[in-house]
């Protein structure tokens, strides 16, 4: 099947002159933390510390790293996911009151959800792959009320806070999980949702085949993350400052694809920093 634009178009906004001043002040914490350096000095003049509170940047080399607990031993061996995991571990009890709630994820949420088509039944059994705190489902359980309503995320403290958020409803739950070890039996779910987690994967590859492998024939992956421009800048520089994989739409299409998935709608758009928006479905072999 061809894939079809979203709608929408290509807004306009200017996320490209964001994205690279995030970057260069994560290059600049992780110059400085490598060199030892406790109190970097442009943040006696520059309130770099709040930088991180609201967009996350640098924070897996901020402050000193704490001991992981015997159950994230076996997540904990990959150096990259380790990292990745003290990073949202950190933000955690922030999380919900980030700015980014309201200026990224929010409209990044309200994209995926829009994207699955609402032909026919609503799903059943849905699974948000790098869930954090549960958010995109909280807005899935007000479209399906009677949806079961999974989430996996590498952060043990994120899905703290999730379980914690929703202990009194039956139709959530959680678990901590690596995208390429997903925690499921084989055609376990209606749709599988991912929204500004991909470039966190440490396998994106595995991770893809292992939602290919829980989705059910004719189910839906909707896929959205980071859009970098200047992926050859930007692309070598994130996944040296903290292991952060961009990838162009083209490269994700081809790990969809491989996957068995078929792409059946893209599109670009502008929450803050540019993102890109898949639409795929597993392949019904019946």
């Amino acid at each position: 099947m061809t894939s079809q634009s979203l709608g929408g178009g290509r807004e306009h906004f200017p996320g490209a002159e964001f994205l690279v001043g995030k970057a260069y002040f994560d290059a600049y914490y992780a110059l400085c933390t490598s060199q030892h350096l406790s109190q970097p000095p442009l943040a006696r003049s520059v309130p770099l510390s709040w930088f991180m509170s609201q967009f996350g940047g640098g924070s897996a080399f901020y402050g000193r790293r704490t001991a992981a607990e015997a159950t994230n031993a076996r997540l904990r061996k990959r150096t990259r996911d380790g990292e990745t995991m003290r990073t949202f571990d950190h933000r955690a009890a922030s999380y919900d009151r980030s700015i980014r709630q309201r200026l990224v994820f929010g409209p990044v949420h309200d994209a995926a959800l829009k994207a699955l088509t609402t032909a026919g039944r609503p799903p059943q059994d849905v699974l948000d792959v790098g869930c954090g705190t549960g958010r995109l489902l909280e807005a899935a359980a007000d479209r399906w009320g009677r949806a079961h309503l999974t989430g996996v995320d590498l952060s043990e403290k994120m899905i703290s806070e999730a379980q914690r958020k929703h202990e009194e409803d039956p139709r959530f739950s959680f678990k901590q999980a690596d995208a390429s070890a997903l925690p499921f039996g084989a055609a376990s779910f209606d749709v599988v949702f991912s929204t500004m987690s991909f470039h966190h994967w440490g396998d994106q590859a595995s991770g893809i085949r292992e939602v290919a492998r829980v989705l059910r024939p004719g189910a839906a992956f909707v896929l959205a993350d980071v859009d970098a421009p200047f992926i050859f800048v930007i692309g070598p520089l994130m996944s040296w400052v903290d292991g952060s994989k961009f990838r162009a739409p083209a490269d994700i299409r081809r790990l969809l694809e491989g996957a068995d998935l078929s792409v059946v709608a893209f599109r670009r758009f502008w929450p803050l920093s540019r993102a890109q928006l898949f639409v795929s479905r597993k392949k019904d072999r019946s």
